[in-house]
């Protein structure tokens, strides 16, 4: 796949759109193509801005007006797809928050990076129970070596790993499942400095930060240079438990 043909399938990507075997292929592409990774980024960002700035904010009336008849002059015209059906009301929300939030980041922070690959439940480079084999896999891409955590809960299976990006960088993606609960792990290098921001405690003689994401519990700490973001939708006491005996 180039990237002519990856951007034709990127909104159908954003939206959960694909089936596995053309996801499998766009994600390879993104894996090697920096400038289709900052794409996949922005198009991102612009689709959360989007609906944030639809339900946060209003706009005059003589503004969407202007915009609607803009719009309409527009659709005579060859345009992008994605802006032939956006109504009007979401373009003119959409310009507001470019105009007076300009300096909104478009990297997702660690937080946000872990919450979403858990919820894509992406496919798996390394599937299986085999530690080593995922360890020796990752250790080639991601270019540090990445632990694997274990977990003395008997019934905790190790699944597989996956390379990932997380603000451009690389990063391993770690799953695990438990019966119908399911756990995943980011490792990242880089990027402590956004622990400064959340809010901390002691757990088990480890200074962890533990935040609420969409539903989500994520538990992030910091070990030597590595960067650890466990996702869970257990209650905290549960995940608290659950980390007490971990080993990496």
């Amino acid at each position: 796949m180039n990237c002519k043909e990856a951007n034709e399938y990127l909104h159908l990507y954003l939206d959960g759109e694909l089936d596995l075997e053309d996801q499998v292929e766009l994600e390879n592409h993104f894996k090697f193509c920096p400038a289709c990774q900052k794409r996949v980024l922005f198009e991102r960002w612009f689709k959360r801005n989007m609906v944030q700035a639809m339900t946060d904010r209003a706009a005059p009336d003589e503004l969407y007006a202007r915009l609607d008849h803009g719009l309409r002059v527009a659709r005579r015209r060859e345009i992008h797809p994605a802006w032939k059906v956006a109504p009007a009301a979401a373009i003119a929300a959409v310009i507001l928050t470019v105009v007076f939030f300009p300096r909104i980041e478009i990297n997702p922070t660690i937080v946000e990076a872990a919450v979403e690959k858990h919820t894509q439940d992406l496919p798996l480079d390394v599937s299986g129970d085999n530690p080593i084999e995922a360890k020796n896999y990752l250790q080639q891409r991601v270019k540090f070596a990445v632990p694997i955590p274990r977990f003395h809960r008997p019934n905790i299976r190790f699944l597989g790993a996956r390379y990932i990006n997380v603000r451009d960088k690389a990063a391993a993606y770690l799953n695990f499942k438990d019966g119908l609960r399911r756990y995943s792990m980011v490792i990242s290098r880089g990027g402590e400095e956004e622990l400064d921001n959340l809010p901390k405690r002691k757990l088990h003689n480890r200074e962890v930060h533990v935040v609420k994401r969409n539903g989500y519990n994520v538990y992030v700490w910091k070990k030597q240079e590595l960067v650890f973001s466990l996702v869970s939708d257990d209650p905290e006491e549960d995940v608290d438990n659950l980390l007490e005996d971990v080993k990496f």
